[in-house]
């Protein structure tokens, strides 16, 4: 086949593409695919595209149908939807609405397994905060049901491997488009030849650091679809995961590393990284190492100082570290207030690692407080408390 045959597909694909960028973004992905889709049988009709050359053409005119391997997206966070909703600027929890939260819901859609219901209402209620935290559960996140800084990060590094994974997808296709007959009947047989070949990768796999939880693995061999990652207090980790089994899903074509946590209480991990072949499936293995893991929390912060702040419902503190998860402030009439909170206590409760300060009211009616404020670490756990203060609060 010529690559003269090609010039006006490519010339009416664009055409395509300058009328979707026009579009409302409601309509743009039902519309760039049909219409480009309908192209595609026309030329193939008038003979400009062979028939064994149409579902290439049309594959990478629309760059939305499936993997040809029929690799299942609903359930597989590698490709789908991730690539449009993937990014979100804001915090979004119980009660917010709008164009964010519509996203939100479209993206965990995308998973059966994350958002069965698949409800697309624009407004984040009791089945969205379920969805966000088996979302955070899947992926190793402490399970509050908000979509806060490392949910996003995590849902933004979703996005942009999904990115990277589509322009190497485009880029493979459009090498496929302008092969000869031979050439892409050798190509598609060297492909088959490397996803079933589970002995082709060599994985070496080590603990990096133990007291951080790190594990690093070098591959002989590129993997397409990243790596898998899964241990368990059981040895022989595998997957698709047994139970007593986790796995993590990295995008790292070459290598990489991944931090555990002991989500089966503190012991002995055994740990394992795969090919992955997707579609539920693992290719080669490395050898298996083992780790101790303490905690599924881990404090950053040595002390916490407070004091009472320059007004009277004032209180400030200084931290030697950093809180990554944020701080809880506790007070009550009670002494040692603590978190979780008992029934004579008040809480507030922090994001920022750069807090410092906080207003404090007498909920309790005027008189001594006793106030407390804590490193947040994750789940119902805090690490490092600070002193206690005696704060004189009025109503």
């Amino acid at each position: 086949m010529k690559i003269t045959k090609h010039i006006p597909l490519f010339m009416l694909v664009a055409l395509f593409a300058c009328t979707y960028a026009l579009q409302p973004s409601a309509v743009q992905a039902r519309a760039d695919t049909v219409n480009i889709s309908s192209l595609i049988e026309m030329l193939v009709a008038l003979n400009i595209i062979p028939e064994d050359k149409a579902d290439l053409a049309r594959e990478y005119a629309a760059g939305q149908e499936e993997d040809e391997d029929g690799e299942d997206t609903s359930s597989d966070t590698e490709t789908g939807n991730l690539c449009a909703y993937g990014q979100f600027k804001n915090a979004l929890q119980l009660g917010s609405q709008g164009d964010e939260v519509t996203q939100l819901q479209e993206f965990l859609a995308s998973d059966l397994s994350i958002y069965p219901e698949g409800q697309i209402t624009g407004y984040f209620g009791p089945l969205t905060e379920k969805a966000v935290k088996r979302y955070q559960e899947k992926y190793g996140i402490d399970q509050v049901g908000i979509v806060g800084p490392q949910t996003r990060s995590m849902m933004q590094e979703q996005y942009h491997n999904c990115i990277a994974l589509r322009k190497q997808e485009q880029e493979q296709k459009r090498e496929q488009l302008n092969k000869s007959d031979d050439e892409e009947e050798t190509d598609d047989n060297e492909d088959a030849d490397e996803d079933t070949n589970e002995d082709s990768i060599e994985i070496t796999l080590q603990v990096e650091d133990e007291d951080e939880a790190t594990i690093t693995w070098e591959s002989s061999e590129p993997s397409k679809k990243g790596f898998r990652v899964v241990w368990s207090m059981d040895e022989n980790p595998t997957y698709p995961t047994r139970d007593g089994d986790k796995s993590l899903l990295s995008y790292s074509k070459d290598g990489g590393g991944r931090t555990l946590y002991a989500f089966d209480g503190p012991g002995t991990y055994y740990v394992r990284v795969c090919e992955n072949l997707g579609s539920s499936k693992c290719g080669a293995y490395s050898n298996e190492v083992e780790i101790e893991l303490e905690s599924e929390y881990t404090s950053y912060v040595d002390a916490i100082d407070l004091e009472v702040g320059n007004s009277n419902n004032e209180v400030e503190w200084e931290t030697d570290g950093t809180a990554k998860k944020g701080f809880k402030v506790v007070w009550s009439m009670d002494e040692n207030p603590t978190y979780p909170t008992r029934d004579s206590d008040e809480l507030l409760s922090y994001d920022s690692s750069s807090r410092d300060d906080a207003i404090l009211d007498a909920f309790d009616g005027a008189g001594t407080y006793y106030v407390r404020v804590c490193e947040y670490i994750g789940g119902t756990e805090c690490g490092t408390y600070s002193n206690e203060v005696e704060i004189e609060l009025e109503d």
